[in-house]
């Protein structure tokens, strides 16, 4: 015998978890708390946003018809039912996704799904750009006899894996910036090379591409000594803040 599937809810189930949901949302006394109920059952932070919103129009129409009488109790009522029409209103438009909330395990709003799936877009993209330049180094560094550029290729390789482990815009932008730099000067360098015309030009060109990839070295440090400089500022910052949260409770001296 099959036994229940708990993952597909029968719909006496979804009329019973939307019953609270219209119970709060019609009975006039308390509509706020049918978007109060919702926030709370599915942790969700909008719906929380918007009970607030929704709480304050309920409070504001009270303090017009308790604290200034007459005078304003007909522009208080007024508020107090365009509060409720809109509650009952947003209850209807998200019970949908109130259900899934609560029946679909591991269910993402679209909003939230995109935001994750756009974080993990980026970290992909940051580690095959990345991924890509280092393939490109490790093979010109098997292809170029410089021993010297060689050192500094071994550098670069080092840093790129470094710049890789951030998974950020400015590491993707990094890679943008660097690698078709990269590959056309250290293909040219092993073009000439391959040569053997030991010429005086050949040889200046040669030399200029070794002092670039030097000075490319220098300029990866310096970035990536900017880029972590900046995580340290903040880190700095919110240590501070704590250790002096912990001092104003008198947990340390």
């Amino acid at each position: 015998m099959q036994s229940p599937d708990h993952t597909h809810p029968s719909t006496l189930r979804k009329v019973g978890s939307l019953w609270y949901i219209l119970f709060y949302g019609f009975f006039l006394p308390f509509y706020p708390f049918g978007i109060l109920y919702i926030a709370l059952r599915a942790k969700n932070r909008k719906w929380m946003k918007v009970f607030l919103a929704t709480f304050a129009v309920y409070i504001l129409s009270f303090l017009l018809a308790g604290l200034f009488g007459n005078s304003f109790a007909g522009f208080g009522a007024l508020i107090f039912f365009i509060g409720w029409g809109f509650s009952v209103a947003y209850l209807f438009a998200t019970a949908k996704e109130f259900l899934r909330y609560m029946y679909e395990p591991g269910y993402e709003p679209p909003v939230e799904a995109s935001r994750r799936s756009s974080e993990k877009t980026l970290s992909d993209e940051v580690t095959a750009r990345g991924s890509g330049l280092i393939r490109s180094l490790n093979k010109w560094k098997k292809e170029i006899e410089s021993e010297q550029l060689q050192r500094d290729i071994d550098e670069l390789i080092t840093l790129c894996q470094v710049v890789m482990q951030r998974k950020d815009e400015e590491s993707k932008k990094f890679f943008e910036r660097y690698t078709d730099t990269l590959n056309n000067m250290l293909s040219k360098y092993d073009e000439i090379e391959n040569t053997r015309i030991n010429s005086p030009e050949m040889l200046r060109s040669m030399e200029l591409i070794e002092k670039s990839i030097t000075d490319i070295v220098v300029v990866f440090r310096n970035e990536i000594n900017k880029m972590y400089k900046n995580d340290l500022l903040h880190l700095n910052a919110e240590t501070k803040a704590f250790m002096q949260d912990l001092r104003n409770k008198g947990l340390i001296e």
